[in-house]
């Protein structure tokens, strides 16, 4: 890991933030927050001093977490010791109403989604939620520069109980990074990108609010993603991208926005770790732009022109041109960083985000860790947001949205959990 992620003990100087981790500050919108949300279940009752001895663990082991954000006066910000840091400034604890159901979860996950974290202090902070179905629940919300998704996944690991098996990372497939960073191959790939056309209109985009809301789906078996992708010889990811392109065309269908032929674009984060490579906090992603055929009717025809079009992506190198393009935003103008922006949000409609987890189950102090599902922030002032999180082979997929464009995200989730039951025949 790098040393300003891992001393054991703040130092006294600051540390400015990397280029790629200052892109995703310099994001920040009042209606966009650059904040990761994660949830994490638990069947039984979870102690505070449990909650406390796992956050404490984590903040000893990344000097991250006992750091302000500064800003740089025209240059990138930095981290800045906090001198009066304390875990428990960051813990909170509440209890839902009875009968504590999900929806009553859904409505409190959706209001912290809703509320900026206080700049005052260490970006992060941990919700404990007693009266769950009998259980408990914690929500986990950080900024997205202090982290990505593989790096909180493998920080969470690290502090449960016993160390169980991570899900393979999967590293930079047929990406050519040499080519591109000796630049003619980057200059047609960007070119490309700006070519791109814009996004058809449709209720999914929109002038975004301040009011966010998260909803997310049952336990899906993983099994059942491999068995369609081994079936159709294309990847789980592709099996996921599929679903969500049939839920968006249910979710269209039913408002009478299903026109022929219709795409939609997401913004596709891709993994630029190596095999192998250390684990780290910050931010190691590029960004691939995946064109979803809601237009075509057949499930099955809808995998396999998604898994072509992703096989195209890897291969053209388009995630790690983007990747020095969130870099360059750290040198440049805040003019050019809207600029950027924009570009986002003219060729996108949502973000599309998997990341692997444990597949096995771990614990926290004792208490078994039964589901755990994320949400990704919303890039470029899109306003919708579907994330895949494996755990212990089962599969949770999360839907985030502004309610000015999407009111009831669980619908949403129902109509992407109705398409894997039909892809899977």
């Amino acid at each position: 890991m790098r040393k300003n992620d891992v001393s054991p003990g703040p130092s006294r100087r600051g540390v400015r933030l990397s280029r790629a981790d200052a892109a995703w500050l310099r994001m920040e919108a009042p209606t966009n927050p650059m904040v990761i949300t994660a949830l994490l279940l638990f069947a039984e009752p979870l102690p505070m001093a449990v909650l406390e001895a796992f956050a404490t663990a984590r903040v000893l082991g990344a000097e991250r977490f006992g750091r302000r954000l500064v800003p740089g006066n025209g240059r990138r910000a930095r981290w800045e010791p906090d001198a009066d840091f304390a875990v428990r400034r960051h813990l909170h604890h509440v209890a839902l109403p009875h009968p504590g159901d999900e929806r009553q979860l859904e409505d409190l996950v959706s209001d912290l989604m809703s509320s900026p974290l206080d700049t005052r202090k260490p970006p992060w902070e941990m919700h404990l939620i007693d009266g769950f179905l009998g259980g408990s629940a914690v929500v986990v919300r950080l900024h997205h520069s202090i982290a990505d998704g593989v790096a909180l996944v493998r920080l969470m690991q690290g502090g449960a109980d016993a160390k169980a098996p991570s899900a393979a990372v999967p590293a930079r497939d047929g990406v050519p990074e040499g080519a591109l960073v000796r630049g003619g191959r980057a200059a047609v790939t960007l070119a490309h990108l700006l070519a791109l056309p814009g996004e058809p209109a449709t209720s999914l985009k929109g002038p975004l609010g301040a009011a966010k809301r998260g909803a997310w789906s049952r336990p899906l078996p993983l099994r059942d993603f491999k068995e369609i992708a081994a079936r159709h010889g294309v990847k789980v990811g592709d099996v996921f991208a599929t679903i969500v392109a049939g839920g968006l065309r249910r979710y269209l269908d039913a408002r009478r926005e299903l026109a022929s032929g219709l795409e939609v674009r997401a913004v596709v984060p891709v993994n630029l770790r190596r095999d192998g490579e250390p684990g780290s906090l910050g931010n190691r992603f590029g960004l691939a732009f995946l064109s979803l055929p809601l237009g075509l009717v057949s499930p099955d025809a809808r995998l396999d022109e998604v898994a072509r079009r992703t096989r195209a992506i890897k291969t053209s190198g388009e995630a790690l041109v983007t990747y020095g393009v969130l870099e360059s935003m750290a040198l440049v103008s805040p003019a050019v960083d809207e600029l950027v922006i924009r570009v986002f949000e003219a060729k996108a409609t949502l973000v599309m985000t998997t990341v692997p987890g444990p597949r096995a189950p771990i614990s926290i102090g004792g208490r078994r860790l039964q589901g755990v599902a994320f949400w990704a922030p919303q890039a470029g002032r899109l306003g919708l947001g579907v994330s895949m999180l494996s755990y212990a082979g089962d599969v949770r997929i999360g839907v985030a949205s502004d309610v000015k464009l999407v009111a009831e995200p669980a619908e949403l989730v129902g109509d992407i959990e109705t398409e894997l039951t039909v892809l899977r025949g």
